[in-house]
């Protein structure tokens, strides 16, 4: 009993009877029924239909079996697998163009979305500050307060008087105040060589009064002890 089971045939193997516009291997039959198809893509072999010795369901039976159909129809079953595998490959790269078309559109949304956040953004739901600020408006703040101080310490600095700088001419009064002022509040470091406070004795005398400075005392020098 014979088997119906065909090896495959190598890809370059030579046709049994070459087609139409000289092709004669299996490689060039197929480049002509699929044209452009990827190195990777193609296959090392070609499946040989099943086909039986003794086939006697065909009307042919005792006719001449027609090999080239035979070799066609096999081609085109190689032909339908690797359209297949083409298809395959163009849908994921479309889907990964596609997906990257995305990102990149969700990339330049988010830019745009950040260029018009306004410079101190306050959160809709909780009326809380927002901690995101664009970098314009911190640049801006920055800018603000530099000039701001810079301001203030020119104006310190034009209104603050040197250290060497004197009144060349105070007023009269000003300097009869200070001099009162200075005079009465001054104690004297001898209170007790002082007399009265509406009294003006000379500085060496017989007799110290000490009473009106709230000590009991009198030192009277002239006195001796014949004296009653």
């Amino acid at each position: 009993m014979s088997s119906c089971y065909w090896p495959p045939a190598p890809l370059d193997s030579t046709l049994t009877v070459p087609w139409p516009g000289n092709i004669t291997t299996f490689a060039e039959a197929l480049d002509s029924l699929l044209p452009g198809i990827p190195d990777d893509l193609k296959p090392v072999d070609v499946t040989i239909l099943d086909r039986c010795w003794c086939d006697i369901s065909s009307n042919g039976f005792f006719e001449p079996y027609n090999v080239t159909e035979w070799e066609r129809r096999s081609v085109l079953r190689v032909k339908e697998s690797v359209e297949q595998k083409m298809e395959a490959r163009r849908r994921e790269l479309a889907a990964e163009e596609s997906a990257h078309e995305n990102s990149a559109e969700v990339v330049e949304d988010a830019a745009g979305s950040s260029d018009l956040e306004p410079s101190s953004p306050v959160d809709s739901n909780n009326g809380e500050p927002s901690a995101k600020l664009s970098m314009p408006s911190i640049r801006e703040m920055m800018r603000s307060f530099m000039r701001t101080y810079t301001l203030n310490r020119d104006s310190e600095s034009e209104l603050a008087p040197s250290p060497n700088t004197t009144l060349e001419h105070p007023s009269s009064s000003s300097e009869v105040y200070h001099s009162q002022t200075n005079a009465s509040s001054a104690p004297s470091p001898f209170p007790f060589l002082l007399g009265a406070p509406d009294e003006k004795l000379p500085l060496f005398r017989r007799e110290y009064d000490l009473r009106p400075y709230g000590l009991a005392l009198v030192l009277d020098f002239g006195w001796s002890s014949s004296d009653p």
